[in-house]
């Protein structure tokens, strides 16, 4: 299980689901695909829903909500 907030950085973009995003007809595919409302930000989610290869990107994680500094401007 990843930690919350997850998201993969590729290309100089970073990737993540929101609420946004699960809202979609993607997304309420995606909310099928996880069983596991745990992993529905994951690395695996977010991978799925944007097509992203296991072999690219860079997965990012952090649970240290101490600063926005911890996360990309993005999130």
């Amino acid at each position: 299980m990843c930690q919350f907030v997850s998201w993969i950085e590729l290309d100089r973009r970073v990737y993540f689901l929101s609420d946004k995003q699960l809202a979609t007809t993607r997304g309420k595919a995606l909310k099928k695909w996880t069983e596991c409302d745990d992993d529905l930000k994951g690395h695996g989610a977010i991978r799925h829903y944007y097509h992203i290869n296991n072999s690219n990107g860079i997965d990012r994680e952090c649970s240290d909500f101490s600063t926005p500094d911890n996360f990309p401007p993005e999130i």
